[in-house]
């Protein structure tokens, strides 16, 4: 099973991240974790939710991308 936490690059969003860790522990799923900076937007923000995220799901077997675009063509890539 593989589990996709999309967040947005601008923000930390730390409900979706908890709930993935609760179901990859229950499960041993594969988490994904897909941060999607808008074009006009800063990657150092994304960068940060990234790290947030890594924080929130070590010890779990996870993959943590960061991406600049639209959301509906990066949600659609993943």
């Amino acid at each position: 099973m593989k589990i996709l936490i999309y967040l947005d690059g601008e923000k930390y969003d730390h409900p979706p991240v908890m709930m993935g860790k609760i179901i990859g522990e229950a499960t041993t799923a594969e988490i994904h974790v897909l941060v999607a900076v808008p074009e006009d937007g800063h990657l150092e923000d994304g960068k940060a939710v990234a790290d947030q995220a890594k924080l929130d799901l070590e010890g779990l077997s996870t993959l943590v991308e960061i991406k600049q675009g639209r959301s509906p063509t990066i949600i659609m890539e993943a």
